[in-house]
């Protein structure tokens, strides 16, 4: 389970009334219009909950989640009804609280792959927990929290719907010398003051996995850390997304068998880099051979 059931990490909406008070979503008691507690949905099914909460004397918020059996992401659409004398700063923030659950037994090695971040203007942007709380101004793209496996990603229909960005977090040790992190990532959405206002988002809560995100097609294979070699990022992601990730992925297409593929694939690198290989070899002996009349 990747959700802290008791320190928020859901989709929440937070604005301040007219008359000066801050609410979150996270504590209010919703109206839902399913009759079960519990559904499960096969491959091609999809299921529609709607959830329903009164504001003022008119005005009502309602939620509506669309699941499907086969994907990770659920579609969240959004009424505000009557609520623009409720709502003040023109504004409401979608809210992800916490983080998710670590769910290694190693809690130091998560806490190292774990993150907020934002995608913003064709480029990503990573918030570690003990910074500084971010702010982001502009049309974002989504916004996530991760673990070192799984990730709660959080996009706009439409990334010009939303004015920016920010994000908080904060280390915790546990025992046995571990660690926990916990990280807060918001939007900030313009609300228009009109009778009826209506905003739509997606929610992915799954695995990282290159090419179940890329499938998604907005930018979410983003998140997937490929490492970098003294900080030099730019040039190893490039050769592992567009080389390296495409011919493993290629060698397991035919051989299911991950231990053979790895070694096959350490065999093409080996041999594709043995001319830099031996050239550096030559050199050395040169060098070797030079040192005496040095």
């Amino acid at each position: 389970q990747l959700i802290y059931d008791n320190k928020g990490g859901e989709f929440d909406i937070v604005f301040v009334t007219t008359d000066g008070r801050k609410v979150n979503t996270g504590s209010l008691f919703f109206n839902v219009d399913a009759p079960k507690h519990y559904y499960r949905l096969s491959d091609k099914d999809s299921l529609i909950i709607s959830f329903t909460v009164n504001a003022g004397e008119e005005g009502f918020l309602k939620r509506t989640y669309v699941f499907y059996g086969n994907r990770y992401d659920s579609r969240i659409d959004l009424e505000f009804n009557k609520m623009h004398n409720v709502i003040s700063q023109n504004r409401y923030d979608i809210v992800w609280t916490n983080g998710i659950r670590f769910a290694e037994e190693n809690s130091v090695d998560e806490a190292n792959f774990s993150n907020s971040s934002a995608y913003m203007g064709g480029e990503k942007f990573i918030f570690e927990a003990g910074d500084r709380p971010r702010d982001l101004s502009g049309s974002i793209d989504w916004i996530a929290v991760r673990n070192k496996y799984f990730a709660a990603i959080i996009s706009p229909e439409n990334p010009a719907d939303v004015e920016g960005a920010y994000f908080d977090g904060f280390k915790e040790g546990i025992q046995n010398n571990g660690v926990r992190e916990y990280y807060t990532a918001g939007l900030v959405v313009p609300f228009k003051n009109t009778n009826l206002e209506s905003k739509s988002f997606s929610l992915y809560l799954g695995p990282i996995s290159y090419s179940l995100l890329k499938g998604y097609n907005k930018n979410y294979e983003a998140i997937v850390d490929f490492g970098g070699f003294f900080g030099l990022k730019v040039i190893i992601r490039p050769i592992s997304e567009y080389v390296l990730l495409p011919l493993f992925n290629f060698l397991n297409k035919y051989i299911p068998n991950y231990g053979v593929v790895i070694i096959i694939f350490a065999l093409i690198i080996k041999i594709a880099v043995y001319p830099l290989t031996k050239a550096s070899f030559k050199s050395m002996k040169k060098m070797q051979l030079l040192q005496p009349k040095m």
